[in-house]
């Protein structure tokens, strides 16, 4: 009887130890994890139902085609990460999309599995009265009233490309803004639109390119992936 008695609670003093170490990973995994997420004052959930929208598409990233080599060589972080939080802003009159990152995966650079972060790339939803605001172009919509102006929201896109959905897990090229943009210090600016990748369930990586409102869509193994990085 004592030796079971001493059996079980040996086995309790194990569970007990194994639980200890269980937390203490935990808590060190939180602890690691950084929120180095930036906040803007300028920050827009975008249109209300009431909005009346106006679509401007633009052109950008024309140094940029849809080779990885290039875009992940040029950028200073490739991340894998879930969408957390969208909101919109403008810098110098056109739309950026703000977006905090969950980090899942880290492929290059200093952001860590764990880390949330704040991106920024171009294209989103600005207000016109914000656009005529920043430009001085009152006189370009004289024909429409101050309410029309007040009521009107602009979606300003990037080559046709959709933007982003909370939720969604991606695979982002970024780099850390140059000291003349506009962008917020500690925040990442998206490298390229051609370097945003989709997992697939089956372990592919889709590319999606947009150039000139048209589509292109590529497919890359695990391997090609990662060579890729590697180069």
């Amino acid at each position: 009887m004592k030796k079971l008695v001493s059996i079980l609670f040996l086995l309790v003093a194990l569970v007990v130890i194994f639980e200890g170490c269980s937390n203490v990973g935990n808590n060190r995994e939180q602890k690691n994890s950084r929120d180095l997420t930036v906040s803007i004052e300028n920050e827009y959930k975008g249109p209300s139902e009431n909005n009346k929208l106006m679509k401007v598409d633009s052109v950008t990233d024309s140094k940029y085609g849809p080779d990885l080599n290039v875009i992940f060589n040029d950028s200073d972080e490739i991340i894998r990460g879930i969408v957390k939080n969208i909101s919109y802003t403008s810098f110098t009159g056109s739309a950026w999309t703000k977006a905090d990152i969950l980090v899942t995966e880290s492929y290059k650079g200093e952001v860590k599995k764990g880390d949330i972060v704040t991106i920024f790339m171009f294209g989103g939803y600005i207000k016109l009265q914000d656009y005529i605001k920043f430009f001085d172009d009152r006189f370009r919509f004289k024909d429409l009233s101050d309410s029309d102006i007040n009521n009107i929201v602009l979606k300003e896109m990037d080559n046709g490309m959709p933007f982003l959905s909370e939720g969604e897990e991606l695979i982002f090229p970024l780099i850390t803004p140059a000291p003349h943009m506009p962008l917020p210090k500690g925040s990442f600016e998206r490298m390229s639109a051609a370097g945003i990748l989709d997992k697939t369930k089956d372990g592919n990586y889709i590319q999606n390119y947009y150039e000139e409102g048209k589509k292109y869509i590529y497919s890359h193994s695990d391997d090609e992936f990662m060579s890729k990085i590697k180069n």
